[in-house]
């Protein structure tokens, strides 16, 4: 079967998907959970906006993880991908620990993998928008709980199902190598599973952990240095690339916060493309490399075929 990005304005080849932050959020909010305001993004003007300037500096496509707990809208990300003219990538299923809603722990996986995969086969009542990735989902630090596993079984037996991609949330650079473990017993492909944040934790090692199960590594936090700088996560892709892992490499930057927007003085969605970019070029990354990364990857991941 031929296979395609499904994205949320519609089905493209992988060659149409072109330069991809791999993880993002433009429709979302996290402020019921949270309690903190900057973590919603709603607001489609802005948003049009904002992707408009990624648009300008090369970037077309996105990769947008706001789960169906964190309030993603696939209706409002198709009408803010068309008018960007920007390909964006719906997601679905259930983010993590506090998130996950009554549903997730009183219902089956059976429910669950129906719910997802409705999501990625029919879509949504309005505009038709389907979603062409499972994630982020994911387990809480050093430990999973029963409903996180169970909504990763779902997934498992979606995938199974349709072929779609799984892409996890690792929290506090935990559990990374146990995630990949968990759905590759399950039937699931590594080469279908992407483990985000693998930038939050600064040991070679647990990197080498995943690359050598054969997943995608998503170096996500690009331009946050909560957890790690920059130069540390530039040190952590050249010793990758140093061990041929160099087609197991995903970019993003994570945007979540209002106050990330270029529009409000923040990065915007276009610094790994301003400032990573170069830094990984002076450090020696050839630009073979970097279209690996930013163009190529993206396209053998994110690529699956449905069924009809």
């Amino acid at each position: 079967m031929k296979k395609v990005i499904r994205t949320v304005s519609g089905d493209i080849t992988p060659e149409q998907l072109g330069f991809t932050l791999a993880h993002e959020h433009v429709i979302q909010d996290h402020c019921p959970i949270w309690g903190d305001p900057d973590l919603t993004l709603k607001d489609e003007g802005e948003m049009i906006g904002e992707l408009q300037l990624a648009v300008k500096s090369g970037i077309k496509s996105i990769g947008e993880l706001s789960t169906v707990d964190t309030n993603h809208d696939l209706d409002a990300l198709t009408r803010v991908a068309k008018a960007s003219g920007t390909h964006v990538i719906g997601s679905t299923g259930w983010f993590f620990g506090q998130h996950l809603p009554p549903l997730v722990h009183e219902g089956d996986v059976a429910r669950l993998a129906e719910i997802m995969e409705h999501d990625v086969l029919a879509g949504t009542a309005m505009t038709g928008a389907r979603a062409g990735v499972i994630g982020e989902i994911g387990w809480s630090a050093h430990e999973a709980l029963a409903a996180e596993k169970k909504v990763f079984e779902a997934a498992a037996v979606v995938h199974k199902r349709t072929g779609v991609p799984i892409y996890t949330h690792t929290t506090d650079g935990t559990l990374a190598p146990e995630e990949v473990d968990f759905l590759t017993m399950r039937g699931v492909d590594p080469k279908r599973i992407a483990v985000s944040h693998m930038d939050t934790n600064a040991s070679v090692q647990y990197h080498l952990a995943v690359a050598e199960r054969g997943a995608y590594l998503s170096f996500d936090r690009i331009g946050n240095s909560q957890d790690l700088t920059d130069d540390q996560r530039i040190d952590l892709i050249l010793r990758l690339l140093e061990r041929g892992h160099v087609r197991q490499v995903l970019l993003g930057q994570d945007t979540a916060r209002r106050r990330d927007l270029a529009g409000r003085g923040g990065r915007g969605y276009s610094f790994l493309v301003y400032d990573f970019l170069p830094r990984l070029r002076k450090a020696g990354v050839d630009e073979q490399s970097i279209r690996t990364m930013t163009e190529e990857n993206p396209h053998e991941y994110f690529a699956f075929a449905p069924p009809r």
